[in-house]
């Protein structure tokens, strides 16, 4: 008997592509058995420049389909000391993020940010009310659609 591979949803088409390769999952993520719709947040982390990949690599794990990073320069030197962020140099990363898996990930970036040196940061998740589009929601959301015959 053969061993069947693990399927991923296309993002285009919202079809099964055989063959293609999935993430690992990240401990401390729910694994999520029902097929409802789940609600969407956007997660915003402030990081400093230098550690962005790191964290990007990070979020991952937590079934995000779609991340981008906003390069710039911080807050003004003086109150940089008030949040414990040290570096001018800021990259701003905005995952979409479903909701049942915000705490897992926040949990994960605040022991993160207090074990790594110098990976200090500020995350927050803000809900999204609607996603235009069944594809565009379940590229979103890391879940499949079903095909619907005519």
């Amino acid at each position: 008997m053969k061993k069947r591979e693990k399927q991923t949803p296309s993002p285009v088409e919202g079809l099964t592509l055989p063959g293609a390769k999935t993430k690992p999952r990240a401990s401390g993520v729910p694994k999520v058995k029902d097929p409802a719709v789940r609600r969407l947040s956007m997660l915003v982390t402030v990081v400093e420049r230098s550690r962005a990949n790191y964290y990007l690599d990070l979020l991952e794990g937590f079934e995000v389909n779609f991340q981008t990073v906003i390069y710039g320069e911080g807050t003004a030197g003086s109150r940089l000391e008030y949040v414990g962020l040290s570096e001018r140099d800021k990259a701003v990363i905005l995952s979409v993020i479903r909701e049942d898996m915000v705490g897992a990930a926040c949990e994960m970036l605040e022991e993160r940010f207090a074990r790594v040196k110098n990976g200090r940061g500020i995350a927050f998740a803000v809900p999204f009310k609607s996603v235009m589009g069944v594809h565009s929601y379940c590229f979103l959301s890391n879940t499949k659609s079903e095909k619907r015959g005519g």
